[in-house]
């Protein structure tokens, strides 16, 4: 008697199971498993009464597999699913492929051993305290392990092509549906409705997008596959009253089906558990890769306390080995309050590395954590705390292990204003992130809300015109004798008269002002006024801009 996972129709439109793709965007293939369309949104809407029996028929399709020993690749590398693909192939001992679907990897299989004793080789090289090898070369191999272990990570345990496929989104995988077609391995997938249902065996209509929908899907396969190893092992007697589903673990026997290792997952009491929950925790945590994280719970017999600080040193170690390269890239993040601000530059060594989420995410909170205790220095902020990792400097380091580049905390600056506000600007602000940045202090009694409209006004001015000073006074004064000097110099060799002479050094001078200090520059959305004047002519009267300041990516400001 198999014992799947219940679910119902309610439970499908709980998880947005229903929804479909824009009407323009369908695939008249999918039409029988359509109920109609959202007028509003004008998407399809899909007929749960249909999807409902085929997700059953899949399900006991992946249990039927997993009961005989065989083995089950779960297939999503889009955005919304990588994520929950690798933790619930994780949790029922199966296989994944959750990164980019590599051409051949199923019907080159011979190829991609190779990568993968090639990866499983580099790991040893890596971990061998007495290699002969020069930095670089450890360097080379470290970033030709990462690389590999991204793509192959969650296949390097497989040991032969997959006994069924379980895909979502079969337009994004449709080299993995040719090779499985090809090789006449089933398919499992989850079929949107601007999917091709040809070439798929089992198919569950149903929205392919959704998070929330794509962890439905992945956790009934996940429970349906415990299920089937549950019960071969009940027919093998071994008891099972007491096991869990995250207890089991692979074991290579062929007592089952000849041809296939015998999949079960079963902790002796004796034996210490390897809880994905805890693999899962340590990879949130330090952000490393599942083998790295893996490896360090089994030398630490499942101490993520010790696994952390053990992780921590290696990344320490991979960090000094990067610390001679020019990190010349990377984001500002900007934190403000109403009267407080903080700009944050965090560099790495390419634009590639700028644009990943986890580098994203650490500069925003550098950011968040200069501004919350009210840096006023670089290594005030490298000695802060952060968060499950100690202190900013060790998160930094730990990045660099992660994302295999350099990554330097180059600039903060900040600032304060006690009656008025502070705004920003950052250029090519998304999420407050950016190449250029510029931090203003305006002092008025008026409303908050229109000085920092203001106040970003005037951000973006700056950082489009670069000023060096706020007002005349404010310049250096050599570097303004020096220009002068050199104007007078000039003018001299025109032979004018003295009175006509100093006219045209002070209108000069004048042109330099309107240059490089702020207040005397033309406002750049318009050119007939000057900054002081916007001031001025706004509707909150009494602003005085205090302060200002300015950061450049990878300049010496």
């Amino acid at each position: 008697m198999t014992n799947l996972p219940e679910v119902t129709v309610r439970d499908l439109a709980e998880s947005g199971v229903h929804f479909g793709h824009k009407i323009s965007r369908w695939n008249a293939k999918m039409a029988p498993y359509i109920y109609g369309v959202h007028q509003e949104n004008r998407i399809h809407i899909i007929d749960l009464r249909k999807t409902l029996p085929l997700l059953q028929v899949a399900m006991k399709a992946l249990y039927d597999v997993a009961s005989q020993g065989g083995r089950i690749l779960f297939v999503g590398t889009k955005f919304q699913a990588f994520d929950i693909i690798a933790s619930e192939a994780i949790r029922c001992g199966q296989y994944y492929v959750n990164h980019r679907w590599l051409g051949g990897m199923l019907t080159n299989w011979g190829t991609v051993s190779s990568s993968i004793k090639t990866l499983i080789q580099y790991e040893k090289i890596l971990n061998d305290e007495d290699s002969i090898l020069t930095k670089k070369e450890l360097g080379n191999i470290e970033k030709k392990k990462q690389k590999l272990d991204k793509a192959l990570g969650g296949i390097r345990e497989m040991g032969a092509i997959p006994d069924i496929l379980f895909i979502i989104d079969t337009n994004k995988e449709h080299i993995a549906v040719k090779e499985a077609k090809k090789l006449g391995i089933p398919i499992v997938a989850i079929l949107d409705t601007n999917s091709d249902p040809d070439d798929i065996t089992y198919l569950i209509p149903g929205n392919d997008d959704s998070r929330k929908s794509i962890e439905l899907y992945c956790k009934l396969a996940t429970d349906s596959i415990l299920a089937g190893i549950e019960s071969s092992l009940a027919r093998s007697g071994v008891k099972i009253d007491n096991i869990k589903g995250d207890e089991f673990i692979q074991e290579k026997e062929d007592s089952i089906v000849q041809t296939k290792r015998k999949r079960s997952k079963v902790y002796k009491e004796e034996e210490r558990e390897m809880n994905p929950d805890n693999i899962r925790e340590l990879r949130d945590r330090t952000g490393l890769g599942l083998s790295d994280c893996k490896k360090a719970l089994e030398e630490c017999d499942g101490d993520i306390k010790k696994a952390v600080d053990k992780l921590r040193t290696i990344g320490l170690a991979k960090a000094d080995k990067k610390s001679d390269r020019v990190a010349s890239d990377g984001l500002f993040a900007m934190c403000l309050t109403e009267n407080y601000g903080a700009l944050v530059e965090l560099n790495c060594e390419t634009d590639f590395v700028a644009r990943n989420e986890k580098f994203i995410e650490l500069v925003s909170n550098l950011a968040s954590i200069a501004h919350q205790e009210r840096c006023i220095s670089v290594d005030e902020l490298k000695n802060a705390k952060y968060e499950s990792i100690g202190t900013v400097q060790e998160a930094i380091m730990n990045g660099t292990s992660v994302l295999g580049e350099k990554l330097e905390l180059s600039k903060l600056c900040y600032l304060e204003t006690k009656d008025g506000v502070v705004a920003g600007y950052v250029h090519g602000d998304v999420r407050g992130l950016g190449k250029t940045g510029a931090l203003v202090a305006l002092q008025s009694p008026g409303d908050k809300a229109k000085l920092q409209e203001i106040g970003k006004q005037i951000a973006m001015h700056i950082v489009a015109m670069k000023p060096e000073a706020l007002s005349i006074d404010d310049l250096d004064q050599m570097k303004l004798k020096n220009e002068r000097s050199i104007i007078e110099e000039q003018v001299r060799s025109l032979n004018k008269p003295e009175e006509v002479a100093k006219k045209i050094v002070d209108g000069r001078m004048a042109k330099y002002y309107e240059e490089v200090v702020l207040l005397e520059q033309k406002f750049i959305k318009d050119d007939k006024m000057k900054v002081s004047d916007f001031i001025k002519s706004s509707e909150v009267s009494a602003i005085k801009l205090s302060d200002y300041k300015l950061l450049v990516l990878g300049s010496a400001n």
